[in-house]
């Protein structure tokens, strides 16, 4: 089975700019974080475009380090993403008196508040907490 090969090949990035561009990035907001994941995959998908044989080894490095970034981005987003959600389900669900609070309704209010101490939790180790402070 043949493989398509790229009517023209794009240059990689040197390693430096990769690393100052991670550094960088990964202390943007998290709607940057969804944009460093899609920078890190349209790189990723040029060294997919290159015939596995004509890669480097720095190049196969650099594919890996790109999957990285792309995880490390969707960690991010999903971690804010899921404080929001969580953080507005408690206060729905703080609004209503105690006594009316069915069991579903009281599982929920605690899974909610567990969401938001992982999502807090995972930011403050990323280093992210500013991402979230204001809706503390």
């Amino acid at each position: 089975m043949a493989t398509a090969t790229p009517t023209r090949r794009t240059e990689r990035l040197p390693m430096p700019a990769l690393e100052a561009l991670a550094r960088l990035d990964l202390k943007l907001a998290a709607g940057s974080a969804a944009n460093y994941g899609a920078t890190a995959t349209a790189r990723r998908n040029e060294l997919l475009a290159i015939d596995p044989c004509d890669l480097s080894d720095s190049q196969f490095a650099e594919y890996g380090e790109a999957s990285r970034m792309i995880a490390e981005a969707h960690a991010v987003v999903r971690a804010v993403t899921r404080f929001g959600v969580a953080s507005e389900r408690i206060a729905e669900l703080s609004a209503v008196d105690a006594q009316h609070l069915s069991g579903a309704d009281f599982n929920a209010l605690g899974d909610a508040q567990d969401a938001v101490k992982a999502s807090r939790e995972f930011l403050t180790r990323a280093g992210l907490l500013h991402l979230i402070e204001g809706d503390v």
